[in-house]
């Protein structure tokens, strides 16, 4: 079964059960891949492409709890927090920063000349969604810095 079809499910579970906040969440993230499919002109996505629109809706998430929990609105952050619960059910498991350390070492090893565009791009296709993008980066600006 592919994650979209996943998704499906999951919201008409949801539905049954009256789950409302789970519901709201699994409503917009079928919109969001709804949107993408239609941005693309397509009629449904791989499975990789929906972990990129799940990871997009994460960093919202989490980016809406950093200004919340700034401004002082705990209420709010909660709420986000919940629903950045339910969408992290439909992520990989993520490496600890020592694993990601390794890769970039590897890359950069690999090839002492690349700048350091060229060793995210890099990177971030050998972690594919298993780590975050700001921990890469300060990984290779770190061990750039370094050397």
């Amino acid at each position: 079964m592919s994650l979209q079809q996943t998704i499906d499910e999951n919201f008409k579970k949801a539905l049954k059960n009256k789950e409302e906040i789970k519901v709201s969440v699994m409503r917009m993230l079928k919109a969001a891949i709804k949107n993408k499919c239609i941005e693309d002109k397509r009629d449904s996505l791989d499975d990789k492409d929906v972990m990129a629109v799940i990871q997009k809706e994460l960093k919202k998430r989490k980016d809406s709890i950093e200004a919340f929990e700034k401004a002082d609105r705990q209420d709010l952050a909660d709420k986000e927090k919940k629903e950045l619960e339910i969408l992290a059910e439909y992520t990989p498991e993520m490496m600890p920063k020592e694993e990601v350390a390794a890769i970039v070492d590897e890359v950069i090893a690999q090839d002492k000349e690349a700048n350091f565009g060229q060793i995210m791009k890099q990177v971030m296709t050998k972690v594919q969604g298993k780590a975050e993008g700001q921990l890469v980066q300060s990984l290779v600006k770190e061990k750039l810095n370094h050397n």
